[in-house]
């Protein structure tokens, strides 16, 4: 078995099983931030370049930013349609409004590093138009079982979907889809059903801010592929990233912090 083929079989279920041991040891705030590093798009992007070369990789390093602004959409809408309406309303909405804003994102013709900004912002947005906590609620449901095998299986086949459909649908949607919430709804539906609206709000501002790194990380590769390897280039992206998660884990803990008093 070549080691492309080990990474798409065992890395993202891997990390995504550690995720879910992170939001039962630490709750939903560190869940967050943890789901929200580029733990499945450094991977699956990592894959796309050994697969489709690095001029493919970098146009879909710049097609994330727009997956992320979907990201965030997302999670504003799932937080708060979870705040007022049934949890199986909130999440077909979520998804509805989600394939809306991908298929907007992708038809429009802005240039590619236009993109970098409008994520910051929406990131930072999402971070401030997320609802307040509902005061009262009852605490965290007990852990799932299966949850963490179906969120395996799901990064899974993201990554089996991205790498095999990537000269299909071109590298915008490619760059798009690897900032598909796959823990967040899983996750986030599991607090939703639970009424644990409290939970998802920490989940996603946790995975807004988590998600600094993988803006840093893809700025990372914009600006690096196009004059390095492929090797010295991912290299830079993830000493970038842990970088700024360096900076997320202390900013959590304050938040953690503030949280709780």
């Amino acid at each position: 078995m070549s080691a492309v083929a080990l990474l798409k079989i065992a890395a993202i279920p891997l990390l995504l099983w550690a995720v879910s041991a992170l939001a039962r040891r630490f709750g939903p705030m560190v869940a967050g931030v943890v789901n929200g590093l580029p733990l499945i798009s450094g991977p699956i992007s990592f894959v796309v370049a050994l697969e489709q070369g690095a001029d493919f990789a970098l146009d879909a390093a710049w097609g994330a930013y727009p997956g992320m602004t979907c990201l965030v959409v997302f999670g504003l809408c799932y937080a708060h349609f979870g705040r007022r309406f049934d949890w199986s309303v909130a999440v077909v909405t979520s998804f509805a409004v989600y394939a809306a804003c991908a298929c907007l994102a992708g038809v429009l013709s802005l240039p590619q590093p236009l993109w970098a900004p409008i994520a910051l912002a929406a990131l930072f947005i999402g971070i401030r138009c997320l609802p307040s906590p509902v005061a009262d609620e009852p605490g965290l449901p007990p852990p799932r079982s299966k949850g963490p095998y179906l969120q395996m299986a799901g990064g899974a086949a993201l990554m089996t979907f991205i790498t095999l459909s990537a000269q299909f649908v071109g590298p915008t949607f490619s760059g798009m889809f690897m900032f598909f919430p796959v823990i967040g709804s899983l996750l986030g539906g599991y607090f939703l059903r639970a009424r644990c609206v409290n939970a998802v709000i920490f989940l996603f501002k946790g995975t807004f801010w988590g998600a600094l790194t993988g803006w840093s990380f893809m700025m990372t590769l914009a600006c690096t592929l196009p004059r390095f390897s492929i090797a010295v280039s991912y290299l830079a992206a993830v000493a970038a990233a842990l970088s700024m998660s360096a900076v997320l884990v202390m900013r959590t803990k304050k938040l953690n912090r503030r949280e709780q008093k």
